[in-house]
């Protein structure tokens, strides 16, 4: 008898990134329909090395780092797109006019209702403003955030 796995559903995902410094709040659940395509979570450190020794002994090394980044894909043409850009265009001014203090202040937390699993991002920034092509038809683009520190649980 084969096994059935669980049922998996990007409406089931809810996805949150604020400033409150700011006064920014975007939320983009599955159930929101603002123009989410796709999220993917990636760790940035390579948290074991190993070497080889001269006589051929293995040494593994323990390499501390928890920050990572989070790729959001979305349309062009939706409103998470436009808030993030609106959100870049922020931190974009303060930083022009010499105000770095809420660069990396803002916070993710992306969780999935179903299996339980989540993403607490800390220390969050914007990489860049995404590549934007003009086209026949509307395109994805992709926003990378950067984060000093992601919990996966």
């Amino acid at each position: 008898m084969s096994s059935i796995l669980a049922t998996y559903s990007a409406k089931d995902v809810n996805v949150a990134l604020a400033n409150s410094a700011l006064g920014i709040t975007i939320a983009a659940a599955g159930v929101a329909m603002v123009g989410l395509e796709r999220l993917t979570i990636r760790m940035t450190t390579t948290q074991t090395v190993l070497a080889v020794a001269a006589d051929g002994a293995v040494v593994p090394s323990a390499v501390p780092g928890d920050q990572g980044e989070v790729e959001i894909q979305c349309w062009q043409t939706s409103t998470l797109h436009q808030q993030l850009l609106s959100w870049y265009n922020l931190l974009k001014a303060a930083r022009d006019a010499g105000d770095v203090s809420n660069w990396a202040t803002s916070t993710m937390l992306i969780q999935n209702i179903v299996d339980g699993s989540q993403h607490v991002a800390s220390g969050v920034s914007p990489q860049k403003v995404p590549d934007k092509v003009y086209g026949k038809e509307a395109q994805v683009v992709t926003w990378i955030v950067m984060a000093c520190n992601i919990a996966n649980n």
